[in-house]
């Protein structure tokens, strides 16, 4: 029964070496279409695709300056000055900051 699988996994928790080996051993114990290896993230296709426009966007707007400087899109994108992108010219930009939550590296 269920019950005895969550006693099982919470002490479990208190045997478990790494936040990992925790993970693995509960996805052991779920059928295989829930486990976390099989699911995309909610929404990460709707943020990859929103970031895909701005940057179309951004370069379309830009391009002379930018090119395809994957570096200087990014730092627009994140909000950060550089001597080429500063932030009294950048900082009303529809763009700038646009997606500081969503990780470049």
């Amino acid at each position: 029964p269920r019950k005895y699988q969550l006693e099982d996994i919470v002490d479990k928790y208190f045997m478990c070496n790494s936040d990992k080996e925790l993970l693995e051993m509960i996805e052991e114990k779920l059928p295989e279409d829930e486990r976390l290896g099989n699911m995309c993230p909610v929404g990460i296709e709707d943020v990859e695709n929103e970031i895909r426009c701005s940057v179309k966007i951004l370069v379309g707007q830009e391009r002379e300056r930018i090119g395809n400087n994957a570096r200087a899109i990014a730092r627009i994108l994140h909000g950060l000055s550089s001597p080429q992108f500063p932030y009294k010219e950048w900082h009303q930009h529809a763009l700038w900051r646009k997606h500081l939550t969503y990780p470049f590296d």
